[in-house]
């Protein structure tokens, strides 16, 4: 037993009563988590990744299957998607672009990420509501937008994002994280869009307290939040089987506050209604995207 444990360290997430043969029968399911890098342990509870409430719901109803974790780019989670078997990514803000490589169905509502811009920035761009124009925004050649490349930002925000006459630019982010943020810092660039859990840390960073998160006025309160899985028969079928797992489980108390934990304090009545619609919407109604 000691060799076996020596050179199969997935063995961890299995029951430990079963031998080794039998767990290399259990087909594998690659989860896939965003790297991200100057991000606390508190902060990081926000994240979606293996221990998120969602994830150990996954994990209790599918004991059929061998659950292993790994982080990377977003160009690594993609080629992961479209090369192996059965890897998963519960975390995407876009399924239609993804179909291409992969099955999806909604997993939940998520806070809309803010755009993120220095104090002399934010002070000529923001309206008297201390929001700004993302669609008026871009198209500014005064200043200039810094976006990771591949990424999705949800969908109301990628249209604009793909709309002609915009003056950004994308860069490989390796891992996400502070990079695009101390780019703003050092004037590199003017802004960013970043969700809750790297806004939360900005002030890890240095001289962090010289920038500022903006709501955006033309952009919805929330996004939807896919669990995206390789375009293989294997992952049809498990994305079947968390489509029917996430429908008999959105109206329970401890699925709504997985929503919940992430609302952010200054939109928290707003957010809430966002959840509820979700849960409304997606309560025993199949959601498959293929």
């Amino acid at each position: 037993m000691l060799f076996v444990s020596l050179f199969l360290p997935f063995v961890v997430f299995a029951d430990i009563s079963l031998s080794a043969p039998a767990l290399q029968e259990k087909p594998q399911i690659n989860w896939a988590f965003s790297a991200i890098e100057n991000v606390d342990e508190k902060d990081r509870e926000l994240m979606m990744n293996d221990k998120n409430p969602l994830l150990e719901l996954f994990k209790r109803e599918l004991p059929e299957y061998n659950h292993v974790f790994f982080y990377g780019t977003v160009q690594r989670i993609e080629h992961e998607l479209k090369t192996t078997k059965l890897t998963c990514y519960p975390a995407s803000t876009d399924a239609s672009r993804r179909l291409e490589f992969s099955y999806a169905t909604s997993l939940a509502a998520y806070p809309t990420p803010m755009l993120i811009t220095r104090k002399e920035v934010a002070n000529k761009i923001q309206n008297k509501n201390g929001r700004v124009f993302l669609k008026k925004l871009v198209k500014d050649s005064r200043y200039e937008g810094i976006f990771i490349d591949a990424r999705s930002y949800g969908v109301e925000i990628d249209k604009i994002l793909a709309g002609s006459e915009n003056h950004f630019k994308r860069r490989v982010s390796n891992p996400i994280g502070s990079a695009n943020l101390q780019m703003i810092l050092n004037k590199r660039a003017d802004y960013t869009i970043e969700f809750l859990f790297i806004v939360k840390s900005m002030e890890k960073i240095r001289n962090g307290d010289d920038l500022v998160a903006l709501p955006m006025e033309d952009i919805a309160a929330s996004v939807t939040q896919f669990v995206i899985c390789s375009r293989t028969p294997e992952g049809l079928e498990l994305v079947s089987k968390l489509d029917r797992i996430i429908s008999q489980n959105v109206e329970k108390i401890f699925y709504k506050e997985a929503m919940l934990r992430l609302s952010p304090k200054n939109n928290e009545k707003v957010f809430r209604k966002e959840v509820e619609k979700f849960v409304r919407g997606r309560s025993l109604r199949s959601d498959i995207r293929q």
